[in-house]
C-alpha cells in the first residue's frame, strides 16, 4: 500500500524527536486527534517499517565506525594549517587539505586580543586546537581486529573438597533438573 502524503510528512516528522504528536500535528492532522493518531500511525506496518528503513539509513553501520576510527587515527594536524616561509603559521580550514577533514576536530578555540599602547592598536589572535585522540582511535581499532588480548595465567593445582552433605545436595539439584528436562521433551513433543 503506497503512503498518502500526510504520513510521508508524518514519517519525516516523526524521526526528528521521536514525538508522534507533534509529527501528526506537523503532518496536518486534527490537533484534537493528534495523540491518538499519532499513535495509530506508528501501528501501521507500512508506516512502522518506513521509519526502520530512515533510521537505518541515518545511522552508522559497522564499517562506517571503523572509517570514522581509522579516519581519527591517521588525523594530521597539518592538513588544517599552513606554513608559510617567510610568516607565522596559520589556520585554514577552507584550504584544499583541510576539505571533508573538519570532522578530525575535537576542539577550536580562538582568542583575539585587542592592546593600544600610544595610540596603535596590537592584535593578536590565539588558536587552540585539538584533534580526536589517534591513540584511543588506534586501540579501538585494534580491539576490534582482536590485536590486543588480556591473558591470564591460572594455577589450577591442588584439590577440592567437598562434604558428603554438600555432594548429596549437588546431586538432589541435578535430578531435579533432568526431570524437568525429560517433562519438557514429553510436552514439546506430545
Amino acid at each position: 500500500m503506497a503512503l498518502t502524503n500526510k504520513q510521508r510528512v508524518f514519517i519525516a516528522e516523526y524521526v526528528i524527536d521521536f514525538n508522534a504528536t507533534r509529527a501528526a500535528i506537523a503532518a496536518g492532522y486534527s490537533e484534537h486527534t493528534a495523540h491518538a493518531t499519532g499513535w495509530e500511525n506508528l501501528r501501521k506496518p507500512e508506516i512502522a517499517e518506513e521509519i526502520e528503513k530512515v533510521i537505518d539509513h541515518r545511522c552508522m553501520t559497522k564499517s562506517e565506525v571503523l572509517v570514522r576510527l581509522a579516519e581519527h587515527a591517521r588525523g594530521d594536524m597539518a592538513d588544517f594549517w599552513e606554513i608559510p616561509e617567510d610568516g607565522d603559521p596559520y589556520l585554514n580550514l577552507a584550504g584544499e587539505r583541510a576539505k571533508g577533514k573538519t570532522h578530525l576536530i575535537k576542539k577550536l578555540k580562538v582568542k583575539k586580543t585587542v592592546r593600544t599602547i600610544k595610540d596603535e592598536h596590537f592584535v593578536t589572535t590565539e588558536t587552540d586546537m585539538e584533534l580526536y585522540d589517534a591513540q584511543a582511535a588506534d586501540a579501538l581499532i585494534g580491539r576490534h581486529h582482536k590485536l590486543f588480548t588480556d591473558k591470564l595465567d591460572v594455577d589450577l593445582s591442588g584439590s577440592v573438597e567437598i562434604t558428603a552433605d554438600q555432594r548429596a545436595k549437588a546431586q538432589k539439584e541435578l535430578d531435579v533438573w533432568q526431570q524437568g528436562k525429560k517433562k519438557n521433551a514429553v510436552t514439546s513433543n506430545g
